[in-house]
C-alpha cells in the first residue's frame, strides 16, 4: 500500500516541476494570458478614443472669438463643454487603470502559476520521502497547505480566467459591439492638428476650416453626451465584469473548495 502512494507523490513531483519548466506550453496559462491581453487591447483602444475626445473638447474650449463692437474683446463660447470634458477625462482614467491591471495580469499569470507548481512539487517531494522512509519530515497540515495553495495558484487562478473567457464573451460581446458602434457614430474621425504648409493665406484658411470642423465635432459630442457617456459606462462595466467580477466569483468558489480540503475531518 505504501509503494503506490509513494509513486503517486513522485509522479506529482515530476509533473509539477515539468509544468513549471514548460509553462509556455500549458494551454490553460496561454488561454488565461490571451484573455487578459485581449481585454487590455480593447481597453487601450477605448482609452485612445476617450483621450481623443478629451483633446477635441479641450482644444475647442480654447477657441476664442474676437468682438470689435463697442470696446472690443474676445469670448470663448465653447467653454460650456468643460463638464463634458471633465467627465470624459475621469472615464478615461478608469479605463486606463483597467488597461494597466489587465496588462499586469497577462504578464504575471505565468510566473504565479509557476510558483504554484513549485509549491506542489515541493510538497509532493516531502510526502514521497516521508512515505518512503516512514518518518515525518514536516507536519501533515503544512503539507496539505502547500498542496492546496499550490494547486490554487497553479490551476485555479488560470482556470478562473479561462472559464471567464468561455462564459463572459458570449454574454457580453453583442452589447460591447453595439455600444462601440454608438461611440463610433458620435465621434467621426476628424483631424485636430493645424497644417503649417503653404503661405499665410493658405494657413489661415486651413486654420479657419479646421476650427469649424472642430467646433462641429465638439457640438456633436455635446448634443450626444448622454448617449456617449451611457455607452462608455456600459463598456467600462463590461471590462470590469470580464476581468474582475466573474473571475473573482470563480476564484471564490475555488477558494471555498480549498478551505474545505484543508479542514480536518469532523466526526459525523
Amino acid at each position: 500500500m505504501r509503494k503506490p502512494i509513494a509513486l503517486t507523490f513522485l509522479f506529482i513531483f515530476v509533473f509539477s516541476f515539468f509544468m513549471a519548466l514548460v509553462l509556455r506550453e500549458n494551454p490553460m496559462i496561454s488561454g488565461a494570458e490571451s484573455y487578459a491581453e485581449q481585454i487590455s487591447t480593447t481597453a487601450a483602444g477605448t482609452y485612445i478614443t476617450l483621450r481623443s475626445v478629451n483633446a477635441v473638447l479641450s482644444t475647442a474650449q480654447d477657441v476664442e472669438i474676437s468682438v470689435s463692437l463697442g470696446g472690443g474683446g474676445s469670448a470663448q463660447p465653447l467653454k460650456t463643454l468643460e463638464p463634458v470634458d471633465d467627465t470624459t477625462e475621469r472615464i478615461a482614467g478608469l479605463v486606463f487603470y483597467i488597461m494597466v491591471a489587465t496588462g499586469i495580469l497577462s504578464v504575471s499569470m505565468g510566473p504565479i502559476s509557476s510558483v504554484g507548481f513549485v509549491m506542489l512539487g515541493l510538497a509532493s517531494l516531502m510526502r514521497f520521502i516521508e512515505v518512503s522512509i516512514g518518518a515525518s519530515l514536516m507536519s501533515r497540515g503544512l503539507a496539505l497547505r502547500f498542496f492546496a495553495y499550490g494547486g490554487f495558484l497553479a490551476l485555479a487562478l488560470p482556470a478562473a480566467f479561462v472559464l471567464s473567457s468561455l462564459v463572459a464573451e458570449p454574454l457580453t460581446e453583442k452589447r460591447l459591439d453595439d455600444n462601440q458602434k454608438i461611440v463610433a457614430d458620435i465621434i467621426p474621425p476628424v483631424a485636430v492638428g493645424l497644417d503649417d504648409d503653404g503661405n499665410f493665406l493658405q494657413r489661415a484658411r486651413s486654420t479657419f476650416e479646421r476650427a469649424g470642423e472642430l467646433a462641429t465635432q465638439a457640438m456633436a459630442i455635446w448634443e450626444n453626451a448622454d448617449r456617449l457617456f451611457k455607452s462608455y459606462i456600459i463598456i467600462l462595466a463590461i471590462f470590469v465584469f470580464r476581468i474582475f467580477v466573474l473571475p473573482l466569483m470563480l476564484l471564490g468558489a475555488f477558494f471555498v473548495l480549498t478551505r474545505w480540503f484543508l479542514e480536518p475531518e469532523r466526526p459525523g
